[in-house]
């Protein structure tokens, strides 16, 4: 997991954001090269990581930016990204810097583009909180990695939220010590901590 993101979307109800936000996270990718998938909070089977909730509070599936909530998220969101207010960087996001989206899945990146983005609203707009994921390239076309043809995703219980979550296949072990080279690496869609997990093509 990259960190969370959020989609701004005009929408006329609560299930019309998250349905408008579900496109909009498919088209994110398309425009951002650090990004190669969102999942929304409202797709997930449990509440987000305590990791999470720490750096953003709690995370909504959909909210009005009106509400509370999203004037919070939105506050957040100004802070963190450069060239909004006086906001600097900081977290474990590296160098992308990119918190909000609108419904094309352009990133809304200064204060001029965002309250565009308030006033031409047809509908209310409303904040959809989303995961960003990257996945890790590799140029080797021989990786090990790469011969797991099964499924690449399974239910494994997470050590970081001591609960049963999603998770993907990532690549295998390559250490010198022959008990854990080549055992395959799993992370968890929600808080995004690696572990060993069966290989993909037995589950």
């Amino acid at each position: 997991m990259l960190h969370v993101v959020h989609l701004a979307v005009p929408a006329a109800s609560h299930y019309a954001a998250v349905a408008k936000g579900t496109t909009a996270a498919s088209v994110v990718p398309r425009n951002d090269a650090t990004i190669t998938g969102c999942d929304l909070v409202a797709d997930l089977d449990d509440d987000p990581a305590q990791q999470l909730v720490k750096q953003w509070g709690a995370l909504p599936a959909a909210a009005e930016v009106t509400t509370e909530r999203s004037q919070q998220l939105l506050a957040t969101v100004r802070e963190r990204t450069p060239g909004m207010d006086a906001g600097q960087p900081h977290g474990d996001c590296g160098d992308h810097t990119t918190f909000l989206y609108d419904e094309m899945g352009q990133a809304v990146e200064n204060d001029e583009r965002l309250t565009a983005l308030l006033e031409d609203a047809r509908d209310d707009l409303w904040l959809v909180p989303a995961l960003a994921l990257q996945r890790a390239e590799s140029g080797d076309e021989d990786d090990e990695s790469q011969r797991h043809h099964g499924p690449k995703r399974a239910s494994l219980t997470c050590h970081e939220c001591d609960r049963e979550r999603a998770h993907q296949f990532q690549s295998v072990e390559e250490i010198p010590d022959e008990t854990w080279s080549g055992q395959p690496i799993w992370e968890c869609r929600v808080c995004g901590a690696n572990r060993y997990g069966p290989d993909p093509e037995s589950t």
